[in-house]
This record gives structure tokens, C-alpha cells and sequence, in this order.
């Protein structure tokens, strides 16, 4: 996991890199929203996050400046059956 500045914003980012079973690596830069989903299942100690598992979803109803264009929320892998599809 790395903290980035993004040129667009000059607020600092949290950006995961991330694995999946299939050893393909990727990172996701982290919105409030889904920083706040992680935080609250692994705590606010970003150290104890790693190697912890996750699970993505497409939410079609997310909002954003007001307007829905979907986008990616981000679910711990124990809560994935809560998911609301």
C-alpha cells in the first residue's frame, strides 16, 4: 500500500496494491467512501491491512458531483454476503 499525492487534487490519497489469486497485480486509489469501508473491518492503522483480503463490486447507483455514474465499492471479503445486489 503506498500514499500518493494526486496531480488533479491536492489532497493525499491512499493507493493499494493489490493482488488476486492469480498473482496479477493492480492498484485503487482509495475514494472516502471505500477507505472508510476497509478502515472500519481492519481498523485505522493502515499496517494491520496487509494481506487482508477484499472484494470489489460495480454499484451502479453511486454518485458522484451529484450525477449517478456507478462506480467501485469495496467490500471485505467476511461481508461480501451482505452485499446488495
Amino acid at each position: 500500500m503506498n500514499v500518493s499525492r494526486s496531480a488533479k487534487d491536492s489532497d493525499y490519497k491512499i493507493v493499494l496494491s493489490l493482488e488476486n489469486d492469480l498473482g496479477e497485480k493492480f492498484r485503487l486509489s482509495l475514494n472516502q467512501t471505500n477507505l472508510d469501508a476497509i478502515a472500519n473491518r481492519f481498523g485505522d492503522e493502515t499496517d494491520d491491512w496487509v494481506n487482508q483480503e477484499i472484494s470489489f463490486w460495480w454499484n451502479p447507483k453511486v454518485e458522484m458531483d451529484g450525477e449517478v455514474v456507478g462506480g467501485i465499492r469495496v467490500v471485505p471479503a467476511e461481508a461480501e454476503k451482505e452485499i446488495p445486489f
